[in-house]
This record gives C-alpha cells, sequence and structure tokens, in this order.
C-alpha cells in the first residue's frame, strides 16, 4: 500500500521547507605509521612584534614539504602581552601554563616569544631546525595512534587508541588532543604590532590533556568530546593528537588530520 502511494505522497511534500534538528559532519579515521612525527610547538603573541615572522616559519611548513608527514606544528597564543595594549583574539591563560610547564621540564625560570619547542626540546631561532628534524626522524616512534570520530553542531567527538609497548615509557606519558585552526588572519589596532595585519595557521583553539594511560597494558582507548568554538571554520579545522613524556617533554608520537565538514548552517 505504501508502496502505491509513495509517488503521490513526494509529490504532495516537494514543495514543503524541510530543516536538520541536528547538524552532522563526514566521519573522519586516522592512524600513525612507522614514520617518526616530530610535534613543533610555536609560543607566540600578537602583542610581539618579533612573533609575526615565526609564525610566517609556521605557516609555510606545508608548503615546504614537512608538514604532516614529518612535523605537526602547534601555534600557542599566550596571553601575557596582553598588557600593553592589544589582546590577541586565539590566547588562552592555559597555553601560558602549558608553556611554564615545558620550561620547568628543561629546567628554565623564563618562558618568551617567539619560542619554538621541537619534541620537547627549546629550539633556539629556527637555524639548526632541518638537523633536530633529521635526528628526530630517524627515530622510531615509541607510540602508535589511532582516531575515529565525526562532527556533531557542538563538538568533536572521537575515540583515540594509544598503544605503547614500552612500560616505563607509558608510565611516565600523557595523552594530549588539540583542536587547531588554520586561515586566520587580525588586523591589530594596538601593541608592538599596531596597523599590521597579520597571518595565522595551526594555531591551537581547544586542548584537551593531558589524559593518563592506564597501566599495566601496552593499549587503551579514550573517548573524548571537544567543544567547537563558534568561531572556528571547520572547513579550516583539524586535530593533532600526541603522547608526550611528562617527565622531560620528549614526545612519542604525533598524527594530524583534518575533520572534514562544512559550518553548520547559521
Amino acid at each position: 500500500m505504501i508502496r502505491r502511494f509513495l509517488p503521490v505522497l513526494l509529490a504532495l511534500f516537494a514543495g514543503f521547507p524541510f530543516s536538520s534538528a541536528v547538524y552532522a559532519g563526514p566521519a573522519f579515521a586516522a592512524e600513525s605509521g612507522e614514520q617518526k612525527v616530530a610535534l613543533l610547538e610555536l609560543y607566540t603573541s600578537e602583542g610581539c612584534s618579533s612573533c609575526p615572522p615565526a609564525d610566517r616559519f609556521v605557516s609555510r611548513l606545508e608548503e615546504a614539504g614537512y608538514y604532516p608527514g614529518r612535523v605537526v606544528p602547534l601555534a600557542f597564543h599566550v596571553t601575557y602581552w596582553d598588557y600593553i595594549g592589544w589582546r590577541d583574539p586565539y590566547a588562552r591563560a592555559v597555553y601560558d601554563a602549558h608553556q611554564y610547564d615545558m620550561a620547568a621540564r628543561q629546567k628554565n625560570r623564563n618562558v618568551y616569544t617567539p619560542q619554538l619547542i621541537l619534541d620537547g626540546r627549546d629550539l633556539r631561532g629556527t637555524g639548526g631546525f632541518d638537523e633536530r628534524l633529521r635526528v628526530a626522524s630517524a627515530q622510531a616512534p615509541a607510540a602508535h595512534l589511532r582516531v575515529r570520530g565525526n562532527v556533531d553542531d557542538a563538538a568533536v567527538q572521537l575515540n583515540v587508541g594509544v598503544t605503547v609497548e614500552n612500560p616505563e615509557l607509558r608510565r611516565a606519558s600523557v595523552l594530549y588532543v588539540a583542536l587547531v585552526e588554520s586561515r586566520l588572519s587580525s588586523q591589530v589596532n594596538a601593541g608592538e604590532n599596531r596597523g599590521r595585519k597579520l597571518q595565522h595557521d595551526h594555531v591551537v583553539r581547544q586542548l584537551a590533556g593531558p589524559l593518563r594511560l592506564p597501566a599495566g597494558q601496552s593499549g587503551s582507548e579514550h573517548k573524548l568530546s571537544i567543544a567547537i568554538p563558534e568561531a572556528v571554520s571547520r572547513t579550516n579545522a583539524s586535530l593533532a593528537v600526541f603522547v608526550q613524556n611528562q617527565e622531560d617533554g620528549s614526545v612519542l608520537q604525533v598524527l594530524s588530520t583534518p575533520i572534514g565538514g562544512e559550518d553548520p548552517p547559521s
């Protein structure tokens, strides 16, 4: 009976507007390989006149063929330059704390911008980048990562699988997941960069972690929900997933994947 009247029903409802109550982006999945990928952390601020060259260096890594197969960059915007008159729209105090934690692991008393940290070790400028990256890439990854998930109206829903065979490394290591956005720009109207239009890529917009890895086993699954701020474009967003040794800051492995999909309808 329903089949007989289906064409009629479709015709009746053809002119009616329909809307979906829930926006859902496509599913995504990624897995780390046999190649060790390095993590490059940039600590930067729109209030710092020395930072734009470091921002450009990070932005050009993909063009130069480094990202994402050899290195995954994360740009952490810090708040401690905001006092001079320009409030960096991408800065969060939690990123300040992350930088101070990294400095403490290296027994450094001070932090600064722009600061580059490659696999947990300070990289003064960019002169030694290629050699340091070559050494990092020659190592075998100490962790294996698997990611699968999807995007809904307000968050990324994902499962992360982490395998660390070495029990001592596993005991000392934690998991982080960063929501990252590229192709950002700001017109700066105060501070040291007043009057400049700044471009940014690989900007950390949310950071989940540190998440402990259960002891007594080589593998574990972690279910996360990471909120997507309204201002973040899903088209330009990705996830960076990495395992880091809490004792010395070294990175066991890092994986980057786009979250895919279009921005939800407004």
